[in-house]
Parts: structure tokens; sequence; C-alpha cells
């Protein structure tokens, strides 16, 4: 079987337990506003143009069959991409000279990605690190996410997946088979606000995290900080209030916000919904929310 993956990360230590290599697959149920990996979202091949790259020979601009690349008019003489026009075949990658265009994602089969990972296999044995499989969102691709996990047991490998858990409750118990921990994201517990800020409303994803606690799966729930957003006291209240209905034990992470992928969303033609003047969250605030979901656990 066949996979869309857009980045492996070698020596992850936030994805998991130990060293790890964190596979990045294409696709999404979610549109998160606020997305940290916007090149995840679409289950589609993107050409991407990096700038300090290019030598502006023009060459992908003559042999572009759609017409989709232009010469910028500013003074930069940079390529523009017009998506629309762009079908993703490639001649505009192959001719370039310094891979100024290329490919954001490739393809892998379950045994190639299984190669490539095996890689560190080291590094596994000596942290207690294994595989951890992102995204986008693994739900999307979830056969394939099966087909490769099972092959990582089979070779003695810890398997860990983060996700939304956006899925039929089929999909998680195929899951258990080949998971070995849960991270999941949980961004806003209302619901009506999770629809409009993420597109999808979340009794699902509240339907499948009970499952899997009330199934003793080991589970880590992670809190995204995100400005206007997630990060104010009622929601992060109402999230551990329900993960404590459920179990006392499971553990629960507050995760700052990141601004640096300002940069994909312009590579890719789209508008970041933050200004350069937003930051992560500094260290006394980040004490003040973890200590706001211990207190809340204590209720």
């Amino acid at each position: 079987m066949d996979g869309l993956v857009f980045d492996i990360k070698r020596f992850a230590i936030h994805d998991g337990d130990g060293i790890r290599t964190t596979v990045f697959l294409k696709g999404c149920p979610l549109r998160c506003q606020w997305c940290q990996n916007p090149e995840g979202l679409q289950f589609e091949k993107k050409v991407w143009y990096f700038s300090s790259r290019c030598l502006h020979c023009y060459q992908c601009i003559d042999v572009c069959p759609q017409h989709a690349l232009r010469k910028s008019e500013d003074s930069s003489g940079n390529i523009i991409i017009d998506y629309e026009k762009c079908d993703a075949c490639g001649i505009c990658t192959d001719i370039c000279p310094t891979n100024a265009l290329s490919f954001d994602s490739k393809v892998y089969s379950t045994d190639e990605l299984l190669v490539e990972v095996m890689k560190d296999q080291q590094f596994f044995d000596v942290s207690g690190g294994g595989i951890t499989v992102s995204g986008g969102d693994p739900v999307y691709q979830h056969e394939f996410v099966e087909e490769f996990l099972a092959k990582c047991k089979v070779n003695g490998l810890q398997t860990t997946i983060e996700s939304s858990l956006y899925t039929s409750e089929h999909v998680v118990k195929k899951f258990m088979a080949t998971v070995d921990k849960f991270i999941i994201d949980m961004k806003l517990f209302d619901s009506e606000l999770h629809e409009r800020y993420t597109g999808k409303p979340n009794e699902i994803i509240k339907k499948n995290i009970s499952f899997l606690i009330e199934a003793k799966a080991d589970v880590l729930i992670r809190i995204p900080l995100i400005p206007n957003y997630t990060a104010n006291e009622e929601n992060i209240k109402q999230i551990t209030r329900f993960i404590r209905s459920l179990s006392l034990t499971v553990p629960i992470e507050v995760l700052n916000f990141n601004n640096l992928p300002r940069n994909k969303y312009e590579m890719l033609g789209l508008n970041f919904p933050f200004t350069n003047d937003t930051k992560p969250f500094s260290e006394k605030e980040m004490e003040y929310y973890i200590n706001l979901t211990k207190r809340t656990n204590n209720e």
C-alpha cells in the first residue's frame, strides 16, 4: 500500500517517549485556522518554491504546459505559482537546476517507509523511543498507517500516533492493534466553537477519547495554546474536567504557540492568521496554564 509523506523528522524528542522518528502524512479531516503544518492539509502533491535557491533562469516558466508560473512584478524577480492552474505534473521540478521548485511530498510504500525508519533503530533501542506518525492527521490515510505500523510492530518498534481522532470508532479500534501510545490534540471543548474554528464539531472526538480511556489505552492529551482561539481559562478548565471525568491519571499537557509556520503559508500562497507581533507565550504564562490544568485536576 502507498502513502503520501510530506516530511520525516529524525531525532524527535517531543513526539512521544525517547528518541523518535516522526513521519508526517498528507491529509487532514479538520481545517484549523491556526494549522502549524498547512502543507499537510490536502491529500495531494504540491509544488513549493524556495526563493533562496532560485537562479532566476526562468526555464520553468518556459516549460510549464499549464502556464502556471510567472515572474513577479517586483524587483525580486521571484517565481509566482498559480495553484489554480498547476496540476503538479513535475516538469518544472525536473528542469530546475537548484531544486528551487520541488514537490512538498513523496509517495512511499509501507515497505519503503519501513526501510527508511529502520535506519534509526539504534537510537530507538538506547532511548526507549520508536516511530510516531503525525500529519496532517494519521486518520486520513488510516489504512496505510495500519499496514505500516503493523510492520513496525513485527520489527519490534514502539509506535505512537498524533491525531485529533476525528474519525470513526471502527478506525480507532483497528489502530489499537498496532498503536502503543495515542497523543491526542484536544483544541476546543465547546463543539460550536470547534466547528467554527476547525470546520468540524467535536462530539466524535470526545466519544473516541472516552472509548480509548475506558479501554485502558495509553493516552496523552495535549492542548495547543493558540492566541484568541484556545488559550483561555474556561476552555482549558472544560477540557481538563472532561478528561478527569474519565480518568484521574491520563496526563494533560499544554503546547506553546509557534509563529514559525508563517513561511509555509507564504510559500503556499495562503494568508497566515497571525501578525508578526504574535509571539509564543512567555515562561511565566506557560507556567500559569500548566498550573491551571493542575488546579482544575484537584477540584
